[in-house]
């Protein structure tokens, strides 16, 4: 339950409804074909309606019901049997679903295989939306401007909010777990019902009506879906499973693949043209069903004969963010050092590429209260595969990638004028020759100015503490400089071994990275990194095993933002009133004046970074070269997670380790046997560090 308070809240205000019924049918379940020729029978959507004392007495009825209008699909109930579908300890198991007949599943629950879900709820206590008054109109255009302006259509009673997270778990379930743009679903309650379409910008919603007065609403519906390509059903047509490979085996053996682990043909824009590459699924399933949904894996090139990095996003769709791609193309035209060679790259094209909720948002019936971010569909491949950061062989090999990926920074931010906007552990590439840094999704020309989006930039715990304090604030080239030191320091304590205890190592994690509260509607942080900063205790207080410079390298980085916060009051602080008395007191505040100041200039650009990292680096002694990261400093049996946020920065960073391991591709990383539900996705995130944090509950209260 806790799970679904989370998700309700993280989709809050995404939910745009309610849009009359028929025009969601008209809009999106059009059909060819002439009307449904199917009558429901009223007596068993009576028994529907009228449940004897419990939810589980509805689906049989209904199941019988809507059977004549899908005659290609089968319809199953999935109440009793989630077939190990599941994250972390939370069943997954949607009342009824419907599939394709004939398609391969692992049992009554099976979201990669499933086409439409549906909800069931006996009690109106249940029903997650509030129509407004007129919202009842449901076969008309007629204008509900005026019932709508100001109208919350999220009800917030607790069962209320618990079923939204609930809908929302099952739908980033299925869209998480196949090749999808988007999805529809179904939710009864008690004798009303709605339909839903989801996307990466959130969900439309129906007005609710009577489907027992309304049938005909109802059976067109079912009457419409089966007749949809899949493309139209939400499928991405642009994956494929692999057919007729001629050089297979040598596709497996390079990416380190077994035989029973299934291939797909992936098509990426090329210009006016498409390239093929062929490769597994995805890592994981994301964390969240709205956002970039960043997934990435290396994958083979048959025309080339080699492996390369293939990136799938759904990227901003705004106009102040580039598309990647040609970010690459204005980075390497200014000669920018330590980035990836760009191969190619567009929109993915087909339907249901652009999300559609956030269009919906400006129509007289929607009850939006704010704009949405929409996102389009991106697919890239990159020419290089490296390790991720948190493989480093020593700590001078992180230090030094580190340094590498401050440097193509800088040089994207001066020459080419971009700022990256995204530095965090997952971003930062690890090859033979050093670091490269990568996702340049979120950059931002610093010729192009316009006000901040609803939703942060960046990557939760490597965010400095002004950006996670003020979600007004504009990202500036210190706010990435303050992230390259948290990605280093978070480095150190998560994957180098030191006389830090578990419980000292973890909470020092949860207290400097993850911690969040509300406030005024949002979510904010970094009081922990401000006070330390401010303070100059940013480091922790520990020895490690092998002795290094990376400590001392990261005490001396985080200097000068004790002067940005400098006269920022600490969150644990009581204000400081106290007067200088004396003569020698003003002095001691005009030199530490004259300290500040100095410090802010190293603020101004990278030099001074860049300057400090090189001469540490280059010490011949200090640097021992067998201190590589420890990945079980943090067994997952410690439970260590932290916020709703950062298990969506986790999955994201994870899904990215995955697939830039190393050039060999160790089996185990990709061999694992198909498991069709998300249970595989949490399994691999069980043994990472992070560990896994649950997203879905099972509750059909």
């Amino acid at each position: 339950m806790d799970v679904n308070k989370e998700l309700a809240k993280e989709t809050d205000g995404r939910y745009v409804g309610p849009m009359p019924v028929q025009s969601f049918l008209d809009k999106y379940l059009p059909s060819s074909k002439e009307p449904c020729a199917v009558v429901l029978d009223k007596e068993l959507l009576g028994k529907v309606a009228s449940p004897e004392g419990s939810e589980s007495s509805m689906y049989e009825p209904f199941k019988a019901a809507i059977e004549g209008c899908v005659p290609d699909m089968e319809v199953v109930d999935s109440s009793k049997n989630t077939n190990g579908a599941r994250i972390g300890a939370f069943d997954l198991k949607p009342d009824i679903c419907l599939y394709a007949a004939g398609v391969e599943r692992t049992g009554a629950t099976d979201f990669s295989a499933m086409e439409l879900w549906i909800e069931f709820k006996a009690h109106t206590k249940f029903e997650p939306f509030d129509d407004p008054k007129e919202a009842h109109v449901i076969k008309s255009q007629k204008t509900l401007k005026d019932y709508s302006a100001g109208h919350r259509f999220e009800k917030l009673t607790q069962d209320a909010i618990r079923t939204r997270g609930q809908l929302t778990a099952y739908s980033l379930a299925q869209i998480g777990s196949q090749f999808r743009q988007f999805a529809f679903s179904v939710l009864i309650v008690k004798d009303h019902a709605r339909f839903l379409r989801w996307d990466r910008a959130g969900a439309i919603v129906t007005a609710q009506f009577n489907y027992v007065n309304n049938s005909e609403l109802l059976a067109e519906f079912f009457c419409r879906f089966s007749r949809l390509s899949p493309g139209q059903r939400g499928h991405d047509m642009s994956v494929s499973p692999k057919l007729g490979v001629v050089n297979e085996p040598r596709i497996r053996d390079a990416l380190g693949l077994d035989s029973e682990t299934p291939l797909f043909k992936w098509t990426v824009p090329d210009g006016a043209k498409e390239r093929e590459y062929y490769g597994p699924r995805p890592p994981c399933p994301s964390q969240s069903l709205i956002g970039r949904s960043t997934r990435s894996l290396p994958v083979y090139d048959m025309v080339a004969d080699r492996v390369v990095y293939l990136k799938d996003t759904w990227r901003i769709n705004a106009p102040d963010v580039t598309p990647e791609g040609e970010v690459y193309g204005i980075l390497h035209k200014k000669a920018v050092p330590n980035i990836a060679p760009f191969e190619c790259g567009g929109d993915v094209g087909g339907d249901g590429f652009e999300t559609k909720t956030q269009e919906e948002t400006v129509e007289d019936w929607s009850c939006a209260q704010e704009a949405i971010t929409g996102h389009i569909h991106y697919r890239m491949v990159l020419g290089v595969v490296g390790r991720s950061l948190t493989a480093f062989s020593s700590t001078k090999e992180l230090a030094k990638g580190m340094l590498d990926a401050v440097e193509a920074h800088w040089h994207a931010y001066e020459d080419a004028r971009i700022l990256h906007r995204d530095i965090s552990a997952g971003n930062i590439l690890l090859t033979d020759e050093g670091g490269l840094l990568i996702d340049w999704d979120l950059c931002k020309s610093r010729d192009y100015h316009t006000r901040r989006r609803r939703d942060r930039t960046g990557t939760w715990e490597f965010m400095s503490a002004a950006l996670l304090q003020n979600t007004h604030k504009d990202h500036e080239l210190q706010d990435d400089l303050e992230s390259f030191l948290h990605v280093l320091n978070w480095a150190m304590v998560r994957y180098v071994p030191s006389d830090l205890t578990p419980d000292t190592r973890r909470n020092y994690l949860l207290d400097m990275f993850g911690m969040a509260r509300p406030q005024d509607g949002t979510v904010v942080g970094g009081r922990v990194k401000l006070s330390a900063l401010r303070g100059e205790v940013y480091a922790p207080r520990c020895r490690l095993t092998k002795p290094s410079r990376l400590l001392a390298l990261i005490v001396a980085l985080s200097k000068p933002f004790a002067a940005r916060y400098a006269n920022v009051p600490s969150p644990f602080d009581a204000q400081d009133t106290s007067v200088p008395g004396d003569e020698w007191d003003r002095h001691v505040e005009d030199l530490l004046a004259q300290r500040d100041e100095k410090r802010l200039q190293y603020l101004k650009t990278s030099h001074w970074f860049i300057s400090v990292m090189t001469q540490t680096i280059g010490e011949k002694t200090g640097w021992p070269t067998d201190d590589k990261a420890d990945g079980k400093l943090l067994p997952t049996s410690d439970g260590f997670s932290t916020s709703r946020q950062q298990a969506v920065n986790a999955s994201r960073m994870e899904s990215q380790e995955i697939g830039q391991t190393s050039s060999k591709y160790p089996s185990s990383s990709y061999s694992a046997k198909r498991d069709r539900s998300p249970s595989a996705s949490a399994e691999a995130r069980g043994k990472r560090a992070r560990g896994d944090t649950p997203f879905a509950s099972g509750n059909h209260s």
